[in-house]
């Protein structure tokens, strides 16, 4: 009979074993350590009552508990080393992955942007940027107002106004003059004239 080549636990439950392991170790170690704190007390009582014997027993059992600590507390060292060193390795796998995917989608996408697309696509924008501005700068500059005037139109408008402007006159009421106008002084002036002249021939 064939064995097949066992596949490889998850990482996730190989660190869930280590761990579950360190805490019992460390229990196991807490109740050691409370077994010689123990020990300890009953030599020292047994030593207060002059039994140096009973007191060599206490402190015999108390060593055998340091033992089994020491061994424990290297147990736990190794273990800790392992999963610390899993914990890395499965950072640095997860890491590794991450780079391989993003190395498949980069290359995925330089096929897609070869140089003559992205040139192509920048010349289209220049081009259409070109074009925008040129809207935007004619836009701005608005339409002559001298292409839009009929100068017939100015004219008859003009006309217009003068018509209004001679209405307006000939509407006010002209003040009456208290004094005559010069051509009128000038005219009663020269007949005043004429008639002394006249009177003066007359006289002869």
């Amino acid at each position: 009979m064939k064995f097949g080549k066992k596949k490889a636990p998850p990482t996730k439950e190989s660190l869930a074993k280590l761990r579950n392991s360190v805490a019992m170790l460390e229990k196991r170690e807490e109740f050691l350590q409370k077994k010689m704190d123990d020990e300890m007390k009953l030599a020292k009582a047994k030593l207060a009552k002059k039994d140096k014997k009973g007191a060599m027993a206490h402190l015999k059992r108390k060593k055998n508990y340091e033992a089994q600590v020491d061994k424990i507390q290297g147990s736990r060292l190794t273990l800790e080393t392992q999963m610390m060193t899993l914990e890395s390795a499965s950072v640095t796998s997860e890491s590794l992955k991450a780079m391989q995917h993003g190395q498949k989608s980069m290359k995925k996408l330089n096929k897609q942007m070869k140089i003559e697309k992205v040139e192509a696509s920048l010349d289209q924008i220049r081009d259409q940027i070109e074009d925008h501005e040129e809207v935007s700068l004619a836009m701005s500059e608005g339409i002559g107002q001298n292409d839009m005037l009929d100068m017939g139109e100015l004219e008859d408008e003009l006309a217009e106004l003068e018509m209004e402007g001679l209405d307006e006159e000939l509407s006010l009421p002209s003040a009456p003059s208290s004094t005559p106008s010069r051509g009128k002084a000038q005219k009663t002036k020269s007949e005043a004239q004429e008639l002394r002249e006249l009177e003066a021939m007359m006289a002869l």
